[in-house]
């Protein structure tokens, strides 16, 4: 029912025919090949479209389109103050937006959108409906992923503060049970984690995490996993890592998410995937649940074993044990990708492994710097300031004053450090 609290029959007919055009506007009314590729702007929407020619993986397509309505099913229609077009901008900002590499662009399908609800419907968001959030992290704590693997989780809109509420306890016993974070849980990292929540509590779901070295995407999604319950496990690399070395991790990670059912995130980061072969094979474990000859006949059958009784009870819906098994490793397994969009084979990747786009959802990180998010957090320097460097004590640790370091006397590390600029030093 994508038309709201109207009933199922005239969400189809009238509706639900008005959102899937509104959807296909945004994207440019290319539903057929391209749509990056868009014509000229419409009445309804006079800004110039998000263009293929801008970023090469900014190529969309009727997949993205029926993902985008489908993807509202995800949402509680019946939610009291919320609009059915507040949640259908979420969705596509989720399924869009976040594949955008920049603020102007960012800026830009904003734009898009409200001139497209603008046009089609009327409406106009205010400040508190742009910025409310949509997790399956504010369902309570029985309502996570690792709990309920085999269905798609109900996203609730919630504000900023009270999803980062949520997940500040879930830090706070993250870093108390496993290892020390250090992270600052400002609105940038925030609406990444709510990002990778969507996806992980869905069955099936993956990602593609892009993003240069040191923003955060391996402790953002510890984070997000051990959220919902779900065991982050990573190949280990030893001296010339190869296929070979990448199939032998997969032996142990694929009976896990398959035989025994257990939630599970498959994390490989860039470094693992240098190799081609390597990168062939997650393409194929992406597109098809398994690699072939992964497992040798005589494997296979002590493997399976557990899953004849259940596999007796699912009827004809599966030709063999094989496919069962397959299909529950589709189901369990999420496959997370680190890549560095700075390294000359990204795009050469991605574009010969079309899985990588297709399978998985886009999350483009931009690097940790200094941003608006950031400044009610720290105190106003103004420009051509200079930090004094890593005191002592606290009282000189962050003396940075109006223009120049005021401390008179400093240790040798404070020395070394007396040229770094202010944004440099919180990096």
């Amino acid at each position: 029912d994508v038309g709201g609290s109207r009933g199922g029959e005239e969400a189809r007919g009238g509706d639900g025919r008005a959102v899937r055009g509104a959807a296909q506007e945004v994207l440019g009314r290319r539903a057929a090949a391209r749509l990056g590729h868009a014509p000229n702007p419409t009445p309804h929407t006079p800004y110039p479209p998000i263009q293929v020619d801008e970023q090469r993986h900014y190529l969309f397509t009727p997949r993205d389109l029926t993902q985008w309505i489908v993807g509202l099913a995800r949402y509680d229609l019946n939610e009291g103050g919320t609009s059915v077009l507040d949640m259908w901008a979420a969705e596509g900002s989720q399924q869009l937006r976040a594949r955008l590499v920049s603020a102007q662009h960012h800026a830009k399908f904003d734009a898009l959108v409200g001139a497209t609800l603008k046009g089609h419907f009327d409406y106009t968001q205010d400040d508190k409906q742009t910025g409310a959030l949509y997790s399956a992290l504010m369902m309570g704590a029985a309502d996570r992923a690792g709990a309920a693997p085999d269905r798609a989780l109900t996203l609730k809109r919630a504000s900023a503060a009270e999803v980062e509420k949520v997940v500040a306890v879930g830090l706070k016993a993250y870093e108390r049970e496993v290892k020390e974070l250090g992270l600052l849980l400002f609105p940038e990292a925030l609406r990444h984690i709510v990002a990778m929540d969507r996806v992980l509590s869905r069955p099936g779901g993956n990602l593609l995490l892009v993003g240069a070295s040191g923003v955060g995407r391996r402790s953002l999604l510890s984070l997000a996993c051990h959220l919902h319950g779900l065991e982050l496990v990573s190949p280990s690399m030893v001296r010339d890592y190869s296929l070979r070395s990448f199939c032998a991790e997969l032996k142990v990670a694929l009976p896990k998410a398959g035989v025994t059912g257990t939630p599970t995130c498959l994390l490989l980061e860039d470094h693992m995937l240098r190799d081609t072969p390597v990168i062939e094979a997650v393409n194929s474990l992406l597109a098809a649940g398994e690699i072939p000859g992964l497992f040798e006949p005589q494997e296979l059958e002590p493997m399976l074993a557990p899953l004849k009784e259940e596999f007796g009870q699912q009827g004809f819906k599966y030709r063999t044990l094989f496919d069962f098994f397959v299909a529950r490793v589709q189901k369990f397994l999420h496959l997370a990708l680190s890549m560095d969009p700075s390294s000359p084979t990204f795009l050469l990747r991605c574009e010969s492994n079309p899985a990588l786009y297709t399978r998985c959802t886009m999350l483009w990180m931009v690097s940790r710097h200094v941003t608006p998010h950031l400044t009610p957090r720290i105190p106003h320097i103004p420009t051509g300031a200079r930090c004094c460097g890593w005191g002592s004590s606290a009282q000189t640790r962050w003396r940075c004053c109006r223009a120049r370091c005021s401390t008179a006397s400093t240790t040798s590390s404070s020395r070394s450090r007396r040229g770094r600029s202010w944004a440099e030093a919180v990096t």
